[in-house]
């Protein structure tokens, strides 16, 4: 388990006119075998992901990768050193994460949100190989996941019903789009997030108020539930906003705070975080 960066100014309170903060650039690992911490080296540059959001982050291989805001940092976790990289094609960067054996970003090309464009980068050969996408994708996408090696794009399209969310996909190995059938997501969606169960592939938009969502890529096939009405305890607090952390584990994703699997269509309550309810470091694995 590793920590790096962070800042070490204090909770700047909501509207507040607070200074820039200062930015660390160590880290440590945690061997839960031997219940042991220790330091590993200082980051070459400041860790600073987007404002008012965190750096993004893909492991493969021994190597940890940490986008920033202007770096692309990564951390060999056997040889305990860091080396810069070249930062991924366009901005912002809407997506990072790993498909087959290179890393991938889904960006906005030549500051247009209507063109999209994705790049994978092979540890091997050392730089970002840019990937032309196809025709057929809807409207200005706001975020990408990536789940069994697809692109999934939410995006805000135009209809003669005013504007409305679609879902496209995107085969990083072809560039060819998708369209599953999407549903009506809540006007303020969440982003998606990947689950993966022992039976299928999830894209997972949580929702606020009435439904979360499942496109299971497999089959291209959508379901949802009803959001409970009260809280469960993945549940928190971050600049007066309520925030609902991405929790994935054995199966299930939170919706609204209680452990929900899309296979069983079973609840598991939570109960609630042993800590103050303001911007805890939520981890989660393939079972706990």
């Amino acid at each position: 388990f590793f920590v790096i960066g962070g800042t070490s100014s204090g909770v700047c309170p909501a509207g507040a006119d607070c200074l820039v903060p200062t930015y660390l650039r160590d880290g440590a690992r945690y061997d839960p075998m031997t219940d042991r911490w220790s330091t590993i080296a200082r980051a070459p540059q400041d860790v600073v992901g987007y404002p008012l959001s965190s750096p993004q982050v893909a492991v493969l291989g021994d190597t940890i990768y940490v986008l920033g805001q202007k770096s692309l940092l990564g951390y060999n976790v056997h040889t305990d050193q860091w080396q810069r990289l070249p930062l991924p094609p366009g901005d912002p960067v809407l997506g990072f994460g790993v498909t087959g054996p290179s890393l991938v970003a889904v960006a906005t090309a030549s500051g247009s949100p209507e063109a999209i464009t994705f790049a994978t980068f092979p540890p091997d050969q050392g730089k970002w190989v840019q990937h032309k996408v196809g025709p057929g994708l809807r409207g200005n996408s706001t975020s990408a996941a990536g789940a069994r090696g697809q692109l999934v794009l939410t995006s805000l399209a135009n209809s003669p019903e005013g504007s409305i969310w679609v879902v496209d996909t995107v085969d990083p190995a072809t560039g060819e789009v998708g369209h599953p059938d999407p549903p009506k997501l809540e006007s303020q969606h969440l982003e998606a997030i990947e689950l993966t169960t022992s039976q299928a592939d999830y894209a997972v938009w949580r929702g606020r108020d009435k439904k979360a969502w499942f496109l299971n890529l497999r089959n291209s096939q959508w379901s949802s539930v009803d959001l409970p009405k009260t809280l469960g305890g993945f549940v928190g607090s971050s600049s007066g906003a309520t925030t609902f952390w991405p929790v994935t584990v054995s199966g299930m994703v939170a919706v609204r705070g209680y452990l929900y699997n899309p296979e069983t269509q079973l609840w598991a309550a939570t109960p609630a975080m042993p800590t103050g309810p303001d911007s805890p470091i939520v981890a989660s694995g393939p079972d706990l």
